[in-house]
């Protein structure tokens, strides 16, 4: 498009901005700005992530019905403000700024965690409170990255932030288990690094960020049909309503809806682990930590081979992993010798760590790519409100069956319920439309 335009002489003479993004590199400022923001920032929170659901279960006697109502409502306090943070950021084009009051609100909930988190109320406080700063930052953050990359290389931006970010994800439990053998299981030790950490993260964004700059799509050739009427009636503000109903997200929508009812939290996954014998409890925040590791190593392979065989694909692929979890964890034998118990739990952390890997970062990208770039924090931010609202009533559910009937019986109905909505996401994904007229005009005049 570019050289047909700069072999005519009728046409604008090529900007500084034309010449650049042609050759635009995918890994820049932004995208490791914003890695080491989520690096800093996960081992904040994994290293409580990693003693938390123990904590609560053994010391502040939490049912498994209380574990997934906590879980469960945290999801939704986050998934409700992420529309909030997408439209303030779409509107007003100030990304970095939106994400930097999330990571500020969690930054707040780390010290009041420290603080004077001793009661069960305290802690269900912070945990919102945590959850809402998580709520505001994803979707801004996401689309800053989507912003600064050209559109054929997200599948790697997400999956090279993705690596940063597990990087700290790895790093938390295990800095949260190396503090508790120095200080004899001393918690609030914990904490207090988790709050230094977290603010290490603030500190990230707001010294390498920058926000991506939109600049008016030129218009169209005299007869041509580009999309600045389109671009026009975005450039007024991202409206979730008309999302919602768009025929390239919808497909989108109904399958994180569909994959979402059938997914159940990690934390209670290591908790089955450890209710099924397979672990003991001085192990359980390296269960964390094993799960990063492979979530690190896969997160950008996958995002490349997202790029190659179709986004979707991974995704789906990522929630058989997640399936195959369930029944591993379903059939494990109770109380099995040394040898078999660390083999089916080596098993799970892997197939878990897989799903996470094909999963987060894999499905920014499949909005990205159905979404124009004015609508882009919006439209993830819609698409993970589903998928944590759907998640909501799985937290609840599993609570209630696993402590009615324990985790096999649970393992078991959910791996059903997973199954049936891994085939409605399918038929649904398979339907997706290619990206709006426009879209790619968007991408084109981002510059970092």
């Amino acid at each position: 498009m570019y050289l047909t335009e700069r072999s005519s002489p009728p046409q604008r003479p090529p900007s500084r901005l034309d010449r650049t993004d042609r050759a635009r590199p995918w890994v820049g400022s932004t995208l490791i700005g914003l890695g080491l923001t989520s690096f800093f920032t996960d081992i904040s929170s994994e290293m409580v992530a990693a003693v938390l659901p123990l904590y609560v279960v053994t010391q502040l006697g939490f049912s498994n019905v209380a574990v997934g109502l906590v879980d469960g409502v945290s999801q939704v306090c986050s998934a409700l403000l992420r529309p909030l943070g997408g439209a303030l950021a779409d509107r007003y084009r100030r990304y970095k700024e939106t994400a930097a009051a999330g990571y500020g609100l969690s930054a707040l909930a780390r010290v009041a965690l420290a603080t004077f988190a001793t009661t069960t109320t305290a802690v269900v406080g912070v945990q919102f409170v945590d959850r809402l700063g998580k709520g505001i930052r994803t979707a801004p953050r996401d689309a800053a990255i989507s912003l600064s990359t050209p559109p054929e290389a997200l599948g790697r931006a997400f999956g090279l932030h993705r690596t940063l970010d597990t990087a700290g994800a790895l790093a938390g439990p295990l800095l949260a288990f190396a503090v508790l053998a120095r200080t004899r299981q001393n918690l609030h030790t914990v904490f207090v690094w988790s709050a230094l950490f977290a603010f290490l993260g603030l500190a990230m964004l707001g010294l390498l960020v920058r926000n991506p700059v939109l600049r008016p799509a030129p218009a169209p050739a005299a007869g041509g049909t580009g999309g600045a009427g389109p671009a026009r009636r975005v450039a007024r503000g991202a409206k979730v309503r008309s999302l919602v109903g768009r025929r390239e997200l919808a497909p989108i929508l109904g399958a994180s809806a569909c994959l979402g009812v059938g997914t159940v939290g990690d934390a209670f996954l290591y908790l089955a682990l450890r209710d099924r014998g397979l672990v003991a409890d001085r192990w359980f925040p390296l269960l964390f930590a094993a799960t990063a590791v492979v979530y690190l190593l896969l997160a950008t392979p996958l995002g490349w081979l997202a790029d190659r065989v179709g986004r979707a694909r991974v995704l789906l692929a990522g929630y058989v992993a997640l399936l195959a979890v369930y029944v591993v964890l379903a059939v494990s034998p109770a109380g099995a010798a040394i040898g078999p118990r660390w083999l089916i739990a080596a098993v799970g952390l892997v197939l878990l760590g897989a799903y996470y890997a094909a999963t987060d970062g894999v499905l920014a990208a499949l909005v990205s790519s159905v979404t124009a770039a004015t609508e882009r924090t919006t439209g993830i931010a819609v698409v993970t409100t589903v998928a944590a609202l759907a998640r909501f009533g799985a937290a609840i559910g599993f609570g209630v069956v696993s402590e009615r009937w324990g985790y096999r019986v649970a393992l078991g109905g959910f791996a059903v319920l997973l199954a049936g909505g891994l085939a409605g996401a399918a038929h649904l994904l398979g339907r997706s439309r290619p990206a709006p007229a426009g879209a790619g005009r968007d991408e084109e005049e981002v510059r970092r």
